[in-house]
């Protein structure tokens, strides 16, 4: 298919070399089975958040008619499921996430009423130096033993 992607939409410079395709189709590969299958298509547009600070979570959008059910921890990665919702009232915004670590869903606040962000939004690239740091910390500790 991207081999056909200049011809179809009249832009030479959308051609990519064979190397670049391979590329292109592994990373779209998320689950390395050989295909890309409808899961890895629609996981290529999922939002995810890492979150920046503790957050609760809560069983509904409204945070006075909800109770908390979990509180999500710095470094915690969540998906969101849907639109994020502005409370006027509140001066928040929030969003129904699940919880990549465990499965747990529920709302939190994305944007506090002061304009601070909770959450920041997670990368491949984000993944890459997270892992990244976590490989250089490992190795500083075993040198100094």
């Amino acid at each position: 298919f991207l081999e056909k992607i200049p011809e179809i939409c009249s832009r030479a410079d959308l051609a990519f070399s064979s190397e670049q395709r391979l590329a292109i189709f592994e990373y779209m590969d998320s689950d390395k089975d050989g295909m890309i299958s409808k899961t890895d298509f629609i996981d290529m547009f999922q939002d995810r958040y890492i979150c920046l600070e503790e957050v609760p979570i809560t069983d509904g959008l409204d945070p006075l008619q909800s109770k908390t059910i979990d509180t999500l921890l710095v470094d915690d990665v969540v998906e969101v499921l849907g639109e994020q919702k502005s409370l006027e009232t509140f001066g928040l915004i929030r969003v129904e996430v699940r919880v990549l670590k465990d499965g747990t869903t529920g709302w939190v606040t994305i944007q506090n009423n002061l304009g601070t962000a909770h959450f920041s939004p997670f990368t491949a690239y984000t993944q890459f130096i997270r892992n990244l740091d976590r490989t250089i910390t490992t190795v500083q500790s075993n040198i100094g033993r």
